[in-house]
């Protein structure tokens, strides 16, 4: 039996980690254990404190205090806090009962990685949840699977006195308690203020989580479950996508007024005078270019490209379309997982033409504000005209400013850059 105290095991985790799964160390390093009863077990809020039940780190393991450092780090490096507060600002997590499912929802992918890295018959020792059917899915994925179990009446989810939630389905039963510090946002009220706050700390352990990728490798042990996304990350874009992209739509945002807060204006004039309010949420089209003229390295740099327009903006639903000489392969997102997850799988590799992604688009989705068009320009096929505001991305080896293509582009009326 071990002597060491709560605090003790947590740093004796740590150093266990760093030797072990140094991917999980590095980050560990990172966190700032918080003692805390209200909590269950482990919780973490998006500013790295690691809030902990001393009665429950006393009767287990170092080696379970591992894997509970290490599910809550899953937590930061997924950006799962950022996330819940963005369904939750855009109305999608009204009830208790919505957020507690989301955050079932995020353990659930969270424990799918470690099983991968720590190995399923541990995990399951070690009285974590892992359930197979979920392998692979992102939280917002899973979140929709449990939706639709408990309207079949196959998830039951309820609040005991003490305020422990209780979620049981096919025989799983899961239960937590303090996950009010998981949406910790450091007092702040403002829905806005809020979500810039919790950006601003998904960008700080993004580059914590590429650091600590970058080290693991460097030491020969690579993390499991999780390298795609990484590797998005540890590319940086061409582009300053949030400034292209605030130029690029811009106008075409529509503004509208709110009297619940005045102009800056009115107290130089003297005047209540309602403030502008614009939507924050862009609906694009992203078509990637997937014929056999783009090689498997230039396709990668797109998926990067990708990555780094859903990160630029707190709200973008993107819809997805890949297309040679016609579309082979369309999904609709609206995080970086699933994205990531999806284009992994490159559909197309014929012959070029622009004309049926643009059909597609006049067809399917009349409601997107613009399209980008991440290509080589070669192209046999162009639209006579294009309706939305199109921006062509072109790769490194692509058409070259001044040609035919670029011509042609431009002469649509079409903005074209090219990636460096």
């Amino acid at each position: 039996m071990s002597y060491l105290s709560p605090l003790d095991k947590i740093k004796s985790a740590r150093v266990r980690l760093i030797r072990r799964h140094p991917f999980y160390g590095f980050l560990a390093m990172y966190l700032k254990p918080r003692e805390d009863k209200t909590v269950s077990m482990f919780s973490v809020n998006g500013y790295g404190e690691l809030f902990y039940n001393p009665d429950y780190v006393k009767n287990i393991s170092v080696e379970v205090v591992e894997i509970d450092i290490s599910h809550e780090i899953l937590h930061l490096a997924l950006q799962h806090h950022y996330r819940s507060w963005n369904l939750a600002c855009l109305g999608k997590l009204k009830t208790w009962e919505d957020l507690d499912l989301f955050f079932v929802a995020c353990d659930l992918a969270v424990n799918s990685i470690l099983a991968k890295e720590f190995g399923e018959s541990r995990l399951i020792s070690c009285n974590f949840v892992y359930d197979s059917k979920f392998e692979g899915m992102s939280a917002e994925e899973i979140y929709e699977e449990l939706k639709k179990m408990r309207k079949q009446g196959r998830l039951k989810i309820s609040k005991l006195p003490d305020g422990t939630t209780v979620v049981q389905y096919d025989g799983h039963t899961i239960t937590f308690k303090g996950h009010e510090k998981f949406m910790d946002a450091g007092g702040k009220k403002d829905k806005g203020r809020i979500m810039e706050e919790m950006e601003r700390k998904a960008r700080e352990w993004g580059k914590r989580v590429v650091e600590a990728y970058e080290y693991a490798k460097s030491v020969g042990k690579d993390p499991l479950g999780i390298r795609k996304i990484v590797e998005a990350m540890l590319k940086p874009p061409s582009f300053n996508w949030r400034e292209l992209l605030r130029k690029f739509i811009q106008d075409l945002i529509p503004n509208d007024y709110t009297w619940l807060r005045p102009h800056k204006k009115s107290f130089s004039t003297g005047f209540y005078l309602p403030a502008v309010r614009k939507e924050e949420s862009i609906e694009l089209a992203i078509v990637l270019d997937t014929s056999g003229s783009i090689s498997d390295d230039e396709y990668r740099d797109f998926m990067s490209e990708v990555f780094h327009i859903l990160r630029s903006f707190r709200s973008v639903k993107a819809h997805f379309i890949m297309c040679d000489a016609e579309v082979a392969k369309t999904f609709d997102c609206e995080n970086v997982e699933d994205a990531v997850k999806m284009l992994e799988e490159r559909a197309g590799y014929g012959g070029t033409s622009f004309i049926p992604a643009f059909n597609y688009i006049h067809r399917n989705l009349p409601q997107v504000k613009a399209v980008i068009y991440l290509t080589d320009l070669y192209t046999s096929g162009w639209p006579e005209r294009l309706e939305k505001p199109t921006l062509f991305v072109v790769c490194k080896e692509g058409a070259r400013e001044g040609d035919e293509y670029w011509e042609t582009a431009r002469s649509l009326g079409a903005l074209v850059i090219k990636m460096k």
